[in-house]
């Protein structure tokens, strides 16, 4: 308790307040710290280091290394969270579809009105190409694309960003080809490497939405009386805006691993932490029966795609409402 006197708040009276510091508003940071954890941050000293100088979200940036990586790098950041007593949430910044540029050895610093000669579906540049052409006192460059449809997709007038947009780029010309070469005059120059993002904004492209890791992906979702929950996911259908095609997997293999696995000890968790008012989420875990191989798994809510012309939406309600009684989000 503090006690303070007051001013004179009236002409004769001398006024006393009293402060209970427990109930004064304590300093709150309201702001988080989001850091991105790379290869030189990936050890548990520095992620304690970070976690004790206040980091709140750790970032885990997908586009490079693998799954693996990554899940060991999860469990590192739970063992510092346990270690401090201080929730540290994960941001997972997954890759998605992105064009680069392909892979060569020097940095390129391209000045304006060079020009830039983008080889599209070209991981390496061929081994009878320079990287450095000199045309009547005009620099131009040979640099590869890895994706092969950019050529295609490209006219002339377009524009091309290049590094998180620090070069900036003009199509003079496109061949409107897959696979083929497309000239470019340099308008704001800088720095470009290897493996750079490419954006074409204002340009429909029509690089693929979904990958392979893309089709088939686990979403941990935590611990539950003793048992860790994770979500299956599975997007079989991919659409293209460019060409306004929709690509439909019909047949998909893929093996799940659990590393590390103890079935016999998970079994005795399961019988000691059994509750009948569970049955109806465990019953949801395609793989809670004893481990056993099941052939359906359709026992949880499957989304049902049609594409079709809108003069038939009428037509297909009562469909549409049959699917969504049994379960199907249509």
């Amino acid at each position: 308790m503090v006690e303070a006197a007051s001013s004179n708040l009236a002409a004769s009276t001398n006024y006393t307040l009293i402060y209970d510091l427990g109930l004064l508003p304590r300093f709150v940071r309201r702001t988080r710290i989001i850091g991105t954890i790379g290869p030189a941050s990936d050890n548990e000293e520095t992620l304690e280091a970070l976690v004790n100088a206040g980091l709140n979200v750790a970032r885990l940036n997908y586009c490079h290394g693998n799954l693996e990586q990554k899940t060991e790098l999860i469990n590192k950041l739970r063992r510092v969270e346990k270690k401090f007593g201080k929730p540290v949430g994960i941001l997972a910044d997954l890759p998605g579809p992105k064009l680069r540029l392909g892979t060569f050895d020097k940095q390129i610093q391209l000045s304006k009105d060079n020009i830039i000669n983008l080889h599209c579906g070209k991981e390496n540049l061929d081994s009878n190409l320079e990287s450095i052409e000199n045309s009547n006192g005009v620099l131009s460059y040979n640099v590869p694309v890895s994706y092969g449809g950019l050529s295609e997709d490209l006219t002339d007038g377009d524009a091309i960003l290049i590094a998180d947009g620090t070069v900036r780029l003009n199509v003079i010309k496109s061949p409107n080809q897959k696979n083929s070469i497309v000239s470019c005059k340099v308008i704001e120059p800088g720095l470009i490497s290897s493996r750079k993002g490419v954006n074409v904004p204002g340009t429909l492209v029509s690089l693929p939405s979904v990958g392979e890791k893309d089709l088939v992906s686990i979403e941990d979702k935590g611990m539950f009386r003793a048992m860790r929950f994770a979500n299956l996911i599975i997007k079989p259908v991919d659409y293209n805006p460019k060409t306004g095609i929709i690509k439909v997997w019909k047949h998909l293999r893929f093996k799940v691993h659990f590393d590390g696995a103890d079935m016999e000890l998970t079994n005795n968790i399961k019988i000691k932490h059994y509750s009948p008012y569970f049955d109806v989420l465990y019953d949801r875990a395609i793989n809670h029966d004893a481990f056993e191989l099941r052939d359906d798994l359709v026992n949880y809510p499957v989304t049902y795609v049609i594409v079709t012309n809108p003069i038939f939406e009428n037509t297909l309600e009562d469909f549409i409402d049959w699917k969504t009684q049994k379960g199907f989000h249509v």
